[in-house]
C-alpha cells in the first residue's frame, strides 16, 4: 500500500471539510472562513496519526457508515461499560478483543455482551450490529 504523502496541514483541511458535510458542525462552518481556520489550527495540533483516523471515521460518518451508538444506547438503557463495548463491536472488534483492550477479564466482557443482548433484545452480535446500523 503507497503510504500516503499528505502533509498535517492538507489532512487538516480534509478533516475540516469532512466535518462540514457530516453536518456535525451545524452552520457553523458553511460560509463561515474563521469557524474554518479555527478547526484546521485545532486538527493541526492533533498527531498526525490521530488526525488520519479521524479522516478515516468522518469520512465513514459522511458515507453513513457510522451508527449512533449514544442515541442507540440511551433508548435502550445501556451503562457506561456496556457503550464502550457497543463502540468496540461497532468498531469491528470482539468481545474479547474489547475485554483485552480495556483490562478487563473475558467474562466482564460476556456478561456486558449479555446484558446488552437481553436490553436490546438482539439475538446474538451480529444481530445487535444490525439493529445498531438501522439505527
Amino acid at each position: 500500500m503507497p503510504k500516503d504523502k499528505r502533509t498535517h496541514e492538507e489532512l487538516a483541511a480534509q478533516f475540516t471539510q469532512l466535518v462540514e458535510q457530516s453536518g456535525l458542525s451545524g452552520d457553523q462552518l458553511s460560509d463561515n472562513p474563521a469557524w474554518q481556520k479555527r478547526l484546521q489550527e485545532i486538527t493541526a495540533f492533533l498527531p498526525e496519526d490521530l488526525t488520519r483516523n479521524l479522516i478515516d471515521r468522518m469520512q465513514m460518518a459522511v458515507e453513513g457508515g457510522i451508527s449512533n451508538v449514544a442515541a442507540f444506547s440511551r433508548i435502550h438503557g445501556l451503562t457506561k461499560a456496556e457503550v464502550k463495548l457497543l463502540t468496540s463491536l461497532s468498531a469491528g472488534l470482539t468481545a474479547a478483543d474489547h475485554a483485552k483492550k480495556m483490562g478487563i477479564s473475558v467474562n466482564t466482557g460476556r456478561v456486558h455482551m449479555q446484558r446488552i443482548l437481553d436490553k436490546t433484545a438482539a439475538k446474538g452480535q451480529l444481530d445487535l450490529i444490525k439493529m445498531l446500523n438501522k439505527h
